[in-house]
């Protein structure tokens, strides 16, 4: 058993591995450097990879330490944005249908998600018996649910 489990995590390790590489800051194109700190000035702690063509870097902003995702392609441009939000900052409509649909559930996360034709909202939720995580449009529409 002990082996089969060893076999698993290698196998999972090596897999990650193939999808996105770590990178020293310095491996990172001086434009898409230069752009990310343009974009993001007060970021720290970034952790950057390489995602296929894409750079990927994790970073954190403000007093809170509030988590971001950016992915820029190889021209330097910010094609996609994702940053943990407060229950408080989802739109309006959402809250509704959450209010309706999912009252009986605890929000534990929300994040937004900007790319450059669309903003959506990923919210995490759980109840004593379920856990669900929905992806909305800003005007509140269910693009997407899945249960954990």
């Amino acid at each position: 058993m002990k082996k089969i489990v060893l076999l698993f995590l290698v196998l999972n390790g090596i897999s990650i591995q193939a999808f996105a590489q770590d990178i020293s800051r310095r491996e990172v194109p001086s434009i898409i450097r230069n752009t990310f700190q343009n974009e993001f000035p007060k970021a720290k702690d970034t952790e950057w990879e390489k995602a296929g063509e894409d750079y990927k870097v994790e970073f954190e902003i403000g007093f809170w330490n509030d988590d971001h995702t950016a992915w820029y392609n190889q021209e330097g441009k910010l094609v996609k944005h994702q940053k943990e939000i407060a229950k408080k900052e989802l739109p309006t409509p959402i809250h509704t249908l959450l209010n309706e649909q999912y009252r009986w559930f605890l929000i534990t996360d929300a994040t937004q998600i900007t790319t450059d034709d669309q903003t959506t909202y990923k919210v995490e939720l759980k109840s004593f018996f379920q856990e669900w995580e929905v992806l909305f449009s800003e005007t509140g529409a269910i693009i997407e649910q899945w249960r954990d």
